[in-house]
């Protein structure tokens, strides 16, 4: 094969790469860590804006969910959200201490998907006290209301 030919392909599927990534949604169900806590939250996208839930899972199995608020950046693919206000806290003496994670949506290939960043208490958003950790997973571990919405979730085809 000739050089050019070599150069073009690379290129092309560069480009081809970039763009299926962007496509990808950031809406969905995520698992992981975030400060060494397991946590599965729950992301919808409606233009740039964020909503969804979150659900962090401490050891002595106690559960804490809190209402999501955050904001996409498609040319970045900086992603932040925050823990806007605890539903439930069941099972949990613990304080509520709501974070704010900021991350980079990440797709590398196929269908994995992936949120890696930093995470601070919502009050000192300049102080990151822990990493973020997620993948993009196709079933959710909690039930709420926003099951529906991503159940018939398709891109562009519908409106939470």
């Amino acid at each position: 094969m000739n050089k050019p030919f070599i150069t073009f392909s690379l290129l092309f599927a560069f480009i081809l790469t970039s763009t299926l990534c962007n496509a990808q949604a950031i809406t969905g169900v995520w698992r992981g860590k975030i400060n060494s806590q397991r946590v599965e939250l729950k992301i919808i996208q409606k233009g740039d804006s964020l909503t969804g839930t979150s659900y962090y899972r401490s050891l002595v199995g106690s559960v804490k969910r809190y209402s999501i608020k955050g904001y996409f950046d498609p040319y970045s693919n900086g992603v932040v959200w925050w823990d806007d206000e605890l539903i439930t806290g069941k099972g949990t003496n613990e304080a509520a201490q709501s974070l704010l994670s900021v991350a980079d949506f990440n797709c590398p290939g196929g269908s994995k998907m992936y949120l890696d960043g930093k995470s601070s208490m919502k009050e000192t958003p300049r102080n990151p006290t822990g990493n973020v950790s997620l993948t993009k997973v196709n079933n959710p571990s909690f039930h709420d209301e926003w099951d529906e919405v991503l159940e018939t979730w398709t891109e562009g085809g519908n409106n939470p």
